[in-house]
């Protein structure tokens, strides 16, 4: 099974989650991935980190791979730039 790719982004109303590269014209609705039901704080939030998953999973990756094997172990300058991709997914997750 896979997913639509990334990256995605929560859509001018705050509540649709769509792939980026169709939601940069404000006279074309994007293809929607998911949608929050209400807006709410909780589903802002919500939808932020819904739309940060292809970036989540793709720095989780970076991270269990960087020391060329298969898994965590090694932690060292090798994994800076993973950690680098980790942050900034967490930074689109949280919305700050």
């Amino acid at each position: 099974m896979k997913h639509t790719p990334g990256p995605w982004c929560v859509w001018k109303d705050g509540l649709t989650i769509a792939e980026e590269a169709h939601s940069k014209s404000d006279n074309f609705f994007p293809f929607e991935i998911a949608k929050v039901s209400d807006e709410s704080n909780t589903d802002r939030a919500n939808a932020l980190l819904i739309a940060a998953a292809p970036e989540l999973l793709a720095a989780l990756i970076a991270l269990k791979t960087a020391n060329g094997a298969d898994n965590f172990n090694g932690w060292h300058e090798a994994f800076l730039p993973a950690i680098k991709e980790a942050n900034a997914a967490i930074t689109k997750a949280t919305g700050q």
